[in-house]
């Protein structure tokens, strides 16, 4: 069954790429970029067998990082390699436990998981010192790379289902944020345990990885080089008991996949005793879009990468530093470049249903107005939200300075956005499918996007930069260059629309057809 599986995704992704240049592109991209990182970590991996088992502890911190990715990184915005979809295999006299072992191994067929299996080959490399500990690197990196696996599967599944519920999806959005915090937070408390002496710096980073479930595989191989052999056991009985935990959980939800469809949003609607008046299309398109924040588990996983994106990698630092940290405003600018890459892979998520806009003569430029208006809204709200939790922790920054930047870098993702998605759709997941689901290629895809995201407004916004600086001991030159900064990213907005809205109208078969895949 699990060769029978290799196969079908070996297919599956052949043709898929075969049939999506840009998709192609995309993995081409991301396969050259794995394939440095895993040739620059090779070096990495013989220095520490050539060091002291101190140094080489260094690997079961990274390893466990790595761990914790796979968890995480699915949550927050790649999602998981749904190329073999568990409910296509429903019609099939087959069982969750049959699938399992396919499933896990077939995962491992793709970018994330060959890093990972070469990263686990490396760090055998590093515990190749002796022969018990070459085997029990050997067992760690089998038992590290399945639990990779299952955890994601298991964690991105079972979230799956409980955001198809109104009440189990508010409790998640308020949920995951707090897990992202938590690697966070232990990061700050390994800066102030860490000393100047790099060794002395892994050490502590290990003693602290190898006693969570992400290390517990991972600092089997380390117990065993430096003689704790007892440590050693009871990593691996912890390690096993994990992997086997994760396993029946699996096979649990996937059982439900198996035999159930995805449950239908139901609620209730309220009906307004007002006269009803009839919307215009631009402020129902915005209409529509922010309701989706609310009623589609697949833009609430949105919100909730926004808030984990752009808030969460500098909290710490500024708690932690009194709100004085000079990356305080690191997340309103993250902010804009998320507003551009939301409006640029909007279109997708209404699939083929945007061909109700099409014969009703909705020109293009509201179809990208109307999105803009929305999106651009929600991220003002967040800035807004940010700024007053800044002042709330004692941040100090000069806010009418940087508010002239901020804005017009805003405006401008905006803008590019709305040409980007009539462009391209960009991606999403199918409605009704795993809201953490993507597909080969859709990672490096959406990096891609994020990267002209940040490097064409921060061109663009340059002058407005500069500005702002000369300006930074004058409040009236502040205000001038917050109105300059609002004409001229005005301007980058109405540009993107306008040409968006004239690729809209001109393709809008195309579009659909390419739309199609999201149906």
């Amino acid at each position: 069954m699990a060769a029978v599986l290799i196969r079908l995704k070996l297919t599956i992704l052949r043709r898929s790429l075969g049939r999506d240049t840009s998709r192609l592109v995309s993995y081409l991209i991301g396969a050259i970029v794995a394939a440095i990182l895993v040739v620059a970590s090779l070096p990495v991996a013989v220095g520490l067998r050539a060091g002291s088992v101190t140094d080489a502890s260094g690997a079961v911190a990274a390893m466990s990082t790595v761990t914790l990715l796979w968890m995480l990184a699915p949550l927050l915005m790649a999602g998981v390699d749904d190329t073999l979809d568990a409910g296509a295999f429903s019609v099939l006299p087959l069982g969750a436990r049959r699938l399992i072992p396919g499933l896990t191994l077939a995962a491992l067929v793709g970018i994330p998981g060959a890093v990972t299996a070469a990263f686990a080959l490396e760090q055998v490399l590093v515990w190749s010192r002796s022969v018990p500990a070459t085997l029990a690197a050997t067992a760690a990196a089998l038992l590290g790379a399945a639990t990779c696996v299952v955890l994601s599967r298991m964690v991105t599944s079972v979230i799956a289902r409980s955001l198809w519920r109104r009440r189990a999806r508010f409790l998640v959005t308020m949920v995951l944020p707090l897990i992202y915090l938590a690697p966070l937070v232990l990061d700050q408390f390994l800066e102030r345990r860490r000393s100047s002496h790099g060794s002395a710096a892994a050490h502590h980073a290990a003693t602290v990885a190898e006693w969570t479930p992400f290390g517990w595989a991972w600092a089997v191989p380390w117990e065993v080089a430096r003689g704790a052999y007892a440590d050693a056991l009871l990593h691996l009985a912890l390690a096993t008991a994990l992997l086997l935990t994760l396993v029946a959980l699996w096979e649990r939800v996937l059982d439900v996949e198996l035999t159930t469809t995805a449950p239908r949003q139901a609620g209730t609607v309220r009906v307004s005793r007002a006269p009803s008046r009839r919307s215009r299309p631009l402020t129902a398109i915005a209409r529509r879009r922010l309701l989706g924040w609310r009623r589609d588990p697949r833009l609430t996983m949105q919100a909730v990468s926004l808030i984990a994106v752009s808030v969460l990698p500098v909290l710490p630092a500024l708690i932690s530093s009194g709100g004085s940290h000079p990356s305080g405003v690191l997340p309103l600018a993250l902010s804009s470049v998320m507003a551009g890459v939301l409006i640029a892979n909007d279109l997708a998520y209404d699939g083929t249903a945007w061909w109700m806009q099409v014969v009703a003569g909705v020109p293009g430029w509201v179809d990208r107005a109307g999105r803009a208006l929305a999106i651009g809204a929600s991220v003002l709200v967040f800035d807004a939200l940010v700024s007053v939790l800044q002042i709330a922790v004692g941040a100090h920054t000069a806010w009418l300075a940087v508010s002239g930047p901020l804005v017009g870098a805003l405006l401008i993702s905006l803008g590019l956005g709305a040409a980007m998605g009539a462009l391209d759709p960009g991606q999403a997941t199918r409605r009704g499918a795993n809201p953490f689901a993507g597909n080969a290629g859709g990672g490096a895809r959406g990096c891609l996007t994020a990267a002209v995201m940040f490097v064409v407004p921060a061109v663009l916004v340059a002058p407005v930069i500069v500005g702002a600086v000369l300006a930074r001991h004058s409040a009236i030159a502040e205000c001038v260059v917050l109105a300059a900064a609002l004409i001229w990213g005005s301007g980058g907005l109405g540009v993107g629309i306008w040409w968006g809205g004239r690729r809209l109208d001109r393709g809008a078969p195309e579009m659909l057809g390419k739309l199609r895949k999201f149906a």
